[in-house]
């Protein structure tokens, strides 16, 4: 990983329900970079995203997902989050 990467996904494999999600994916975001995932509905941007972020059943994935150079795998959802990791949605909750 060089200097310039923040956040990078090596070969995660995700599996809900019986059907895999997330296949061997590799992907690395760099810092002061703007960085889009895009893709039709199920391609799997949210798998993602819930996956990086530890939430509960998107934890038992292969491979691994390093943030600053610190694997992931093992952090609950708080520790991630005091790290700077966090979900925002397009739409605030509405009440």
């Amino acid at each position: 990983m060089d200097s310039k990467t923040i956040l990078s996904i090596q070969r995660v494999t995700l599996s809900l329900g019986g059907k895999r999600i997330l296949n061997d994916l590799t992907l690395d975001i760099w810092r002061g970079h703007v960085h889009a995932v895009i893709g039709p509905n199920g391609a799997g941007k949210s798998t993602l995203a819930s996956t990086i972020m530890g939430l509960n059943g998107y934890r038992e994935y292969s491979g691994d997902i390093y943030f600053e150079s610190e694997s992931l795998k093992d952090l609950t959802v708080d520790e991630r989050a005091r790290r700077g990791i966090g979900l925002a949605w397009q739409e605030p909750a509405r009440y």
